[in-house]
Parts: structure tokens; C-alpha cells; sequence
């Protein structure tokens, strides 16, 4: 069966904070351009590099749970690097560029407090890595359908990100309502595999980002880390971090109203992030950056 054709996550000809909002409101995925310079790129791409060596090493058999890396989406070349948040308050690098991307008047602060409001909280930060290799992710969301959305998640390219490195694949408008009850019905009378498989006849964009770029989206949007067959090897690597909303004490899990024997549920937090941090500092927000 042929694939539905793809196309580049493309920025909008006209960028503002209202244009992004309504982007994400209709698409559930935006993208903004030139987020870090290439020297800011240069400096946390170095940080990361080294984090991720001595996290390896620190971690030993990583298959085994550890502090180091989020196991829930783990595969061969590829990484899910938790960093230190507690270090983001020192003046290092990496508060350095957290306070770039989410100052007052900068795009994605602007848009991120427009979306989840100034008190949202960072829930996660880490980087994923992947080298030539490592193979495509099934495709999931992050976190499960509720009334009004609970989770934003930012990625910023490290380096330009050609299709054969593995570009993040999003399926456009999968974020909604509509969406969710038609996956979870399909999901019932389909095995994962297949269904994950057919996914991808639908319309979908490649996050094929330049250093410095990101890609926004919200966490009930479906997606995928795609696979990473570079020749010679290039390694991905993105910066991400994501802010948590505060949902309605109303707002209803789809899984609890199809799933009442969470079956579905079980399988679905086998494959969600591990959003555990290797800190027990969670208290940060998007105030603390404005």
C-alpha cells in the first residue's frame, strides 16, 4: 500500500504568538525558526555530548532502570538523556539557554505562556540522541486524551536534520477528540503493530529541522522518532522540555471511558516517556525564566 505523502514541518509565512497559538490549537505541532544562534547551539550541543558520555558510563547496564536515562522508548542508538535540572538555576549552560528560549519576548516564551499559562510547570528536561542505526519508534502520543490539553513539549534541533537521521514524523490534527476516538476504537479491534503500520497512510510531516529550530507540539498529537539510516554515521540530537498545564478537576481520561479494565492503558505506559528527573527538584515553572 502506498504512503500517504509527507511533507517538511514548514514554518508559516507570517510568525507571531496569536499565529502559533491558532496553529496549535487546529494542528496540534508548530515550528519556530532560529530559536539559538550557532555559537548558543555549539555551547549546549557540547554540554549534551558530554552529559551523555559520562551518563553512559555512570549508568552501566543500561537496560537496567537507572537515574540517567528514560527507558520506556529505549533502543539501540537511540538515547532518552534526563538532565540535571537542579543545575539549570548555577549560570551554566544549561540554564543559560533554558532562560533564551523562555525569556520575556522571546516566540516560544511567549507562546508557551499563552498556552499553558505563566505558572506551568517544567515537567521534563532532557535530550534525545540517536546515531545511523537505530530504527524507527512505533507511533504513540504522550500522554492520553483529556478535555483540555495538560502537556506542551519543545524540541530544538542541535544540528540540521536531514530525512535519512531519523526526523521526528507528526501526524497533523491526530490531537482532537475525533481523532483519539477513532484511534482507540481502531486500537481495539487491530493489534498495535498493524495499526501502528497504517498510521503512516495518513497525511504526515517530517521534522526536518536546522540548528536552532524547534518543533512545539502538544502531547496528544500522534508521533515518532524516525529512523536514523545515515550514511555516514550523523547523530540527532535534540534539546527538549516540556510544561505542564493545570487541567480541570473535570477533565475525563479516554482511557478510563474505553479502557475500564486498562489494558490499552498498560501497553500505552510501556511505551510513554519516563518522566522521572534525576532531581527531586520539580518546583520550576515558566516564571522562573521571565
Amino acid at each position: 500500500m502506498s504512503r500517504a505523502p509527507q511533507s517538511n514541518l514548514l514554518q508559516m509565512t507570517e510568525i507571531s504568538v496569536s499565529s502559533l497559538v491558532s496553529e496549535m490549537e487546529s494542528k496540534g505541532v508548530s515550528r519556530i525558526d532560529n530559536l539559538l544562534t550557532e555559537s548558543q547551539t555549539q555551547e549546549i550541543l557540547a554540554f549534551i555530548n558530554a552529559e551523555l558520555s559520562s551518563s553512559i558510563k555512570a549508568a552501566g547496564d543500561l537496560s537496567l532502570e537507572n537515574d540517567y536515562f528514560s527507558l520506556s522508548k529505549a533502543q539501540d542508538n537511540r538515547w532518552d538523556l534526563k538532565l540535571p535540572m537542579a543545575i539549570v538555576a548555577d549560570g551554566g549552560v544549561l540554564g543559560r539557554t533554558m532562560n533564551i528560549l523562555c525569556k520575556e519576548g522571546s516566540l516560544l516564551g511567549d507562546t508557551l505562556q499563552s498556552i499553558a499559562g505563566k505558572h506551568g510547570r517544567i515537567h521534563e528536561l532532557a535530550a534525545f540522541v540517536t546515531v545511523s542505526g537505530a530504527t524507527r519508534q512505533i507511533i504513540h502520543t504522550d500522554s492520553s486524551w483529556t478535555a483540555l490539553p495538560s502537556l506542551f513539549t519543545c524540541t530544538i534541533s542541535l544540528q540540521d536534520v536531514d530525512a535519512d537521521m531519523g526526523p521526528t514524523v507528526f501526524i497533523p490534527g491526530s490531537h482532537t477528540e475525533d481523532a483519539h476516538l477513532v484511534r482507540m476504537e481502531e486500537f481495539m479491534m487491530e493489534d498495535i503493530d498493524s495499526k501502528d503500520s497504517s498510521l503512516l497512510d495518513l497525511p504526515h510531516e517530517l521534522s526536518t529541522l536546522r540548528a536552532g529550530d524547534a518543533a512545539l507540539y502538544d502531547s496528544r498529537i500522534l508521533h515518532c522518532g524516525g529512523a536514523n539510516r545515515s550514511i555516514p554515521n550523523k547523530a540527532r540530537v535534540l534539546l527538549y522540555f516540556s510544561v505542564a498545564t493545570q487541567l480541570s478537576d473535570e477533565s475525563v481520561s479516554m482511557d478510563e471511558s474505553f479502557d475500564p479494565d486498562q489494558e490499552m492503558q498498560g501497553a500505552r505506559l510501556k511505551r510513554e516517556r519516563d518522566a522521572s528527573l534525576r532531581t527531586s527538584s520539580r518546583g520550576l515553572t515558566l516564571s522562573d525564566f521571565r
